[in-house]
C-alpha cells in the first residue's frame, strides 16, 4: 500500500525523520561500543549492561509504550549516574561514557514516539477501511477507480433523466502496450511517469470535470455539462502533452482515446459496460501516432 495516499503528507514526513533518527542513534551506540572495544580496549562488563540496555532500549520504547519506556529511561539514569559518580574516582572517562547517559533515554523516546505515529497510521487504515475508501480509490495514483466512476455515471444519468436540456460525456484514455511498458521500465518507473502525467493533466481539466484511474493504464475523465467540442479540445491537449513525455529513451507511448457523448451514453442501459465500451472505441482509434 503507498501510505502517500491516505496520510497527510506532514505527518509521513514526520514518522520518516523519526525513523531516520532512530537509525542514526542505533548507528551512534554501535560506534561507541566498536570504539571501546576494538581502539580503547576497556570494555569492562558495565559496558556490556550499558549496550545490552541500549539494546533492549529500543524493543522497550516500541512495544513497551510511553509509560514503560520513561519507568526504564528514569532507572537507568539513576543507575548510570550513580555508578559514574561511584567509579569516576578510580577511573579514566571518554566521551562515549558520558553520551550513554543521554543516548539511551533518546532511544527509548524516539522508538516510543515511532510507535505512537506508526499507531495512528494504521487507526487512519482502518477508518479508511471500514468507510469502503479503498474500493473506490487507486493506491497508487489517489484517483477514484472504476466503481467510483460507475456511481459518478449513474449520479449522471439520473440527473439527466431529470433535465431534458442536461448534457454530459465522458473520454477514456489508454495506454498502448501497457504491459509491455511495465515490464521494460519496472513497477517504479511506470508508477512516477503515471503520477507525472496526472500531475500535468490535473492542470488541463476545469474543477467540474473527474479524472478516474484504472491499473491497467486506463484513465477516464468525466466531463459534467460536457460539450463534444469540449471534450474534443481536452483529448487533444492530453494527447499532445503525452507525445512529448518518454519515460525510457527505448520506449514509445501511444495514447489511444475513445469518447461517448450525451446521446451515446444515453441508449446504454447498464452503466457498469459503459467502460468495457469505451476501451473498445480506443483499440478502434487510429488518430495517434508513436514518437519516432
Amino acid at each position: 500500500m503507498n501510505m502517500r495516499k491516505v496520510l497527510p503528507e506532514n505527518r509521513l514526513e514526520l514518522m520518516q525523520r523519526v525513523r531516520a533518527l532512530l537509525i542514526i542513534c542505533i548507528v551512534l551506540n554501535g560506534s561507541f561500543a566498536y570504539f571501546k572495544f576494538f581502539v580503547v580496549h576497556e570494555f569492562s562488563w558495565a559496558d556490556y549492561a550499558i549496550n545490552t540496555a541500549a539494546f533492549l532500549s529500543i524493543f522497550v520504547g516500541y512495544f513497551g509504550g510511553p509509560r514503560i519506556a520513561a519507568v526504564f529511561g528514569f532507572a537507568f539514569v539513576v543507575w548510570y549516574a550513580v555508578w559514574l559518580g561511584v567509579t569516576g574516582i578510580d577511573r579514566n572517562y571518554i566521551i562515549s561514557d558520558y553520551v550513554h547517559l543521554f543516548i539511551v533515554p533518546l532511544l527509548l523516546a524516539v522508538s516510543s514516539y515511532l510507535r505512537r505515529l506508526e499507531a495512528d497510521a494504521l487507526t487512519i487504515f482502518k477508518g479508511l477501511q471500514k468507510n469502503k475508501y479503498f474500493t473506490t480509490v487507486d493506491l497508487i495514483t489517489g484517483l477514484p477507480n472504476v466503481q467510483a466512476f460507475n456511481d459518478a455515471l449513474l449520479k449522471q444519468t439520473q440527473i439527466s433523466k431529470h433535465y431534458s436540456n442536461y448534457r454530459y460525456g465522458v473520454v477514456l484514455f489508454r495506454i498502448e502496450f501497457v504491459d509491455f511498458i511495465y515490464d521494460e521500465i519496472g513497477h517504479r518507473r511506470f508508477n512516477e511517469m503515471i503520477a507525472h502525467y496526472i500531475s500535468n493533466f490535473r492542470t488541463f481539466i476545469h474543477y467540474d470535470e473527474e479524472m478516474f484511474w484504472n491499473s491497467r493504464g486506463e484513465l477516464a475523465i468525466l466531463f459534467p455539462f460536457g460539450t463534444e467540442s469540449r471534450m474534443q479540445e481536452l483529448s487533444k491537449y492530453i494527447k499532445q502533452f503525452a507525445q512529448h513525455y518518454k519515460p525510457n529513451k527505448d520506449v514509445q507511448i501511444c495514447l489511444k482515446s475513445g469518447q461517448l457523448g450525451h446521446k451515446e451514453l444515453l441508449n446504454i442501459d447498464d452503466v457498469s459496460t459503459i467502460w468495457s465500451r469505451l476501451i473498445r472505441l480506443t483499440e478502434e482509434d487510429v488518430s495517434s501516432e508513436y514518437i519516432r
